[in-house]
């Protein structure tokens, strides 16, 4: 029975792994698909070309759509109509104070795929924990392959090889959160007494 009940857990937490990943594809390609430059001029000019978003005629179809056009998830002083955001940079920044105001004072960080949104809450994470002297290089680590929960649990063992005393870690996705949880388990870790976790997105597992 109890055989059993893991198994379920497993593969209902894989679905919300393989639906998280599709997500993060889904958002990454809509916000960063490039071609060609904005006729007011390169938007980003340090890249090869600039989001597909920034043209003028994508715009003006989403201007002109028979519906409202909401934007989620970021935030921007030049919506294309109503946008119900937060900062990614500043959440990055407010889990570094709850994991020291939780007491952790050795925290890491896993992330992967490394899209813009994920690199905005990691630089605003060590910020934060800069600003209290807590920032360790060796405890960062990310990869561009897909977050999933298999990757969670492989940057987790990676991370612990290199500095064993780690004390806590952000995971940049739910689903990084969700391996690095079973990998602590694996090794008798007791969450949250002597090691925390804190993912991101609020998926529910």
């Amino acid at each position: 029975f109890i055989m059993m009940n893991a198994a379920r857990l497993g593969v209902g937490i894989q679905g919300l792994s393989q639906a998280e990943v599709a997500y993060q594809n889904a958002v990454t390609y809509a916000l960063d698909r490039r071609q060609g430059r904005a006729l007011t001029g390169p938007a980003e000019p340090n890249e090869k070309a600039d989001p597909i978003f920034v043209h003028p005629d994508v715009r003006r179809m989403l201007m002109d759509a028979p519906c409202p056009v909401v934007q989620t998830m970021e935030t921007s002083d030049q919506p294309v109509d109503r946008i119900i955001g937060f900062s990614q940079y500043a959440s990055g920044e407010m889990v570094a104070r709850h994991l020291i105001d939780a007491g952790y004072r050795r925290p890491g960080l896993l992330g992967a795929r490394m899209d813009p949104r994920a690199q905005a809450r990691i630089a605003g994470y060590r910020s934060g924990l800069q600003a209290v002297g807590l920032d360790d290089a060796r405890r960062m680590f990310t990869t561009p392959q897909p977050s999933s929960v298999g990757m969670g649990g492989q940057l987790l063992s990676d991370l612990l090889a290199v500095a064993p005393d780690t004390d806590a870690v952000f995971c940049a996705n739910d689903d990084l959160a969700a391996g690095a949880l079973f990998e602590a388990q694996r090794r008798g870790m007791r969450v949250p007494d002597s090691f925390g976790i804190c993912g991101f997105n609020d998926l529910e597992m």
